[in-house]
């Protein structure tokens, strides 16, 4: 049926107020007629409804802890993949979120959506990292106060504040600390903080005698594990051929230096 000539779709993404995937979510698309389709949202949060002639359609979307959401007058074309992508707020009391005949705008382009992550086991706890990027996030519901996060915080971004909020069980991880990664100049793998990068360069470029005046040295700090390695056996480094040290002046040296003096 699918393929039959002039038929369109609907397609899109739901997600949480932090980017996070919303799985199961319920969609209901009501047709032009009035006729209610009904699907579920992926492991992904996406979903797609597929068969659909042109005209203006309705979508609502439902999740447990969600305000719902609802949009009339979504345009579909003869033959048109129409997107759709959802943002659902958390719901504190009973309410709904509803636009009704109004222009939608989508903006479609990667640009826009690279702060889309997928919520995985590890956000269940307290404090959990992200594999993707340098990222710290924090969930309520799970501290239980203990106050090692702000005794061990390096950055001492992190405090505690006794309370009971009984929107923590809905609400999402929320992030504390984000950095941009650093890439690999070789290869393009990201390997560790931009910043903290950054600052190894600034320290050892006028002060450390292996990387003093040499910009391909320096290099070297910007690659990963793999890479370092490959370059540093190109070049044959050899890291204990450090320049010589000078003498070591003993309290014999001193005396020896004393009488000299005294003798001219």
């Amino acid at each position: 049926m699918w393929a039959q000539a002039g038929l369109g779709s609907l397609h899109g993404t739901v997600t949480d107020p932090s980017g996070a995937a919303v799985t199961k979510a319920s969609v209901q698309i009501t047709t032009p007629d009035g006729k209610v389709l009904t699907t579920t949202t992926s492991g992904t949060g996406s979903y797609e409804v597929k068969g659909l002639g042109a005209g203006k359609y309705g979508i609502k979307v439902a999740a447990t802890g969600f305000a719902d959401y609802e949009v009339d007058g979504i345009e579909v074309g003869s033959g048109q993949s129409q997107k759709m992508d959802v943002a659902l707020s958390i719901a504190i009391q009973q309410e709904n979120v509803s636009v009704s005949d109004q222009a939608i705008g989508l903006d479609t382009s990667a640009e826009s959506n690279v702060s889309q992550m997928v919520l995985t086991g590890k956000d269940l706890d307290a404090l959990s990292d992200d594999p993707e990027r340098p990222t710290l996030r924090f969930a309520e519901d799970a501290c239980v106060q203990c106050g090692l996060c702000k005794a061990t915080c390096p950055e001492k971004v992190i405090g505690l504040k006794p309370q009971l909020d009984f929107r923590a069980a809905t609400a999402m991880s929320r992030v504390i600390k984000q950095e941009e990664p650093f890439e690999c100049i070789r290869c393009g793998k990201p390997f560790g903080v931009k910043s903290s990068v950054e600052r190894v360069l600034a320290k050892l470029e006028s002060k450390h005698w292996m990387f003093k005046d040499s910009k391909q040295r320096l290099d070297v700090i910007k690659m990963c594990e793999d890479c370092r390695v490959v370059v540093m056996a190109a070049e044959q480094f050899d890291p204990t051929g450090a320049p010589a040290r000078p003498k070591v002046r003993t309290t014999e040296d001193y005396l020896r230096e004393c009488e000299q003096k005294d003798e001219s």
